[in-house]
C-alpha cells in the first residue's frame, strides 16, 4: 500500500473512527476533555484532507500520470466513437493493481 493510500485510509476511516469511539465513550464513563480531543480530531482531519485532495488535483493535472487516453471523437451527424490510447504497454498491465485514464473529447471533422 503506497503512502496516499495509507494517508487517505487515516484520514477518511480512523481518525473519524477513533473521534466516534471517544464520544460514544466520553457518554458512558464521563471522561476527560471530551470537547477538545474531538476538536483536535476534526482539525487534523480537515486538514490532513484538503492536503490530500490538493495533492491529488496536481497528481492528476499532470498527464504523464496516467496509463493512457480515452478518445471520444463526436461525428458531424451526432454520433460518437471511442479509442483508447495507451501508454503502458498492454503486457505490462497484468502487473498493476490500477490503471487510470484521462478522457478527452475531440470533434472531428
Amino acid at each position: 500500500m503506497t503512502t496516499i493510500k495509507r494517508l487517505r485510509v487515516l484520514v477518511h476511516i480512523w481518525l473519524p473512527a477513533i473521534a466516534t469511539l471517544y464520544f460514544v465513550g466520553s457518554l458512558i464513563w464521563d471522561l476527560p476533555g471530551t470537547e477538545s480531543l474531538l476538536g483536535m480530531l476534526a482539525i487534523a482531519t480537515l486538514f490532513f484532507g484538503c492536503i490530500l485532495n490538493l495533492g491529488e488535483k496536481t497528481y492528476y493535472s499532470y498527464d504523464g500520470n496516467f496509463d493512457g487516453r480515452v478518445v471520444i471523437r463526436l461525428k458531424e451527424d451526432g454520433t460518437k466513437s471511442y479509442m483508447l490510447e495507451l501508454k503502458t504497454p498492454p503486457e505490462d498491465m497484468d502487473e498493476r493493481e490500477y490503471l487510470t485514464f484521462s478522457v478527452g473529447t475531440v470533434i472531428a471533422d
